[in-house]
């Protein structure tokens, strides 16, 4: 991979993990807003939260079927980074 090199040239390594890494920690993701309030369970038991603006599109956490949309296991991925319970590049020392 082109990118090796300059991971080597800046001394650090990169761990890549798959959408699937992320799947048990969605449900503790999801709970936070609930506790918070924020959930809406719609028609089928799909979970969501509302952002205030007029056209009222929701964010879907969880699916019906129980499944998560890729854009929810991005936020878990960066809520994840930003609780230091993640992060971008470990240096190699």
């Amino acid at each position: 991979m082109k990118f090796e090199k300059v991971y080597k040239r800046l001394d650090v390594t990169v761990q890549e993990c798959g959408q699937s890494f992320y799947n048990n920690k969605i449900p503790p993701a999801i709970e936070e807003f609930q506790k918070a309030g924020f959930i809406s369970v719609e028609e089928g038991g799909a979970k969501c939260v509302f952002v205030d603006d007029p056209f009222h599109i929701p964010l879907i956490l969880q699916k019906s079927d129980g499944g998560s949309l890729f854009l929810y296991t991005t936020h878990v991925t960066y809520i994840m980074y930003i609780d230091g319970k993640a992060t971008a590049v470990v240096p190699n020392k």
